[in-house]
């Protein structure tokens, strides 16, 4: 029982009065690191601005039917070069008369394909390359798979 009470003087303010050493007060803690990760990870406003502007037009080009009111492809000579903002033309029409922001956003949609399809290869050309690094001088005639 005197071994409960020795250790609850030692807790108390007046345990350095009585003799005994008193334990350190406990230290508040800093900010914790991810939190300092995450401040120092922040973007910038051009950053931020240029990533909306990119989730924009990926988007646009997802929801292309949806957005798109005429084809891209047809065209009417009547409404040659229109210029900007003229009538439902919100870029104008070129040289046959074919919409431009809908030739601009369903020409998103290949183009995003090809960046997805470039990603893919590069992967597969790599993987194939470490695969024979790693097998020395080793070589089999067949190579992984790749699609």
């Amino acid at each position: 029982m005197t071994a409960v009470h020795e250790s609850s003087d030692r807790t108390r303010p007046d345990a350095a009065a009585n003799g005994d050493v008193a334990e350190p007060a406990p230290v508040a803690a800093e900010a914790s690191t991810p939190t300092k990760a995450i401040k120092r990870r922040r973007l910038g406003w051009p950053a931020r601005i240029a990533g909306g502007v990119c989730a924009l037009f990926f988007l646009a080009a997802i929801f292309a039917p949806l957005i798109t009111t005429s084809d891209p492809l047809e065209g009417d000579r009547s409404q040659r070069l229109l210029p900007f903002f003229s009538g439902s033309h919100v870029l104008g029409t070129d040289g046959q008369g074919r919409d431009v922001l809908s030739r601009v956003i369903w020409g998103a949609r290949p183009s995003l394909l090809t960046g997805r399809r470039g990603r893919r290869l590069s992967s597969c050309g790599t993987m194939r390359l470490w695969l024979r690094k790693g097998r020395g001088k080793r070589r089999s005639r067949t190579s992984p798979p790749c699609r």
